[in-house]
């Protein structure tokens, strides 16, 4: 049988042996909590700037495509043959196209 002295040894081992480690485990859980913090914070910024990213080429695309119908069409001088009609204008439903008429430069 075990005596009371050796379960009353046996517990001031234990306690003696979890005193050294007091403090331990909250230092780990503030580390884990900054840990997972920071990998928040680094998820939210990738995503920001992919964000940002498809923002910006929306824009750019938009803004390519502007410049794009912002182009006119007439030839650049009388003596240029005329440009073919833009593939988005088909035949059927734009019509003929009417000459381009230019100023008289000579009545001037």
């Amino acid at each position: 049988m075990i005596s009371p002295e050796c379960c009353r040894l046996a517990a001031a081992r234990v306690r003696r042996a979890g005193a050294a480690e007091d403090g331990q485990t909250l230092l780990l859980g503030v580390g884990l909590v900054a840990v997972v913090a920071a990998l928040i914070l680094a998820l939210a910024s990738a995503s920001a700037v992919y964000l940002d990213l498809k923002t910006l080429t929306s824009l750019a695309d938009s803004a390519a495509a502007a410049a794009a119908d912002a182009i006119d069409d007439a030839p650049t001088s009388p003596e240029s043959p005329p440009r073919p009609a833009p593939a988005r204008c088909r035949p059927q439903a734009c019509g003929p196209r009417p000459p381009p008429t230019w100023p008289d430069s000579r009545s001037n």
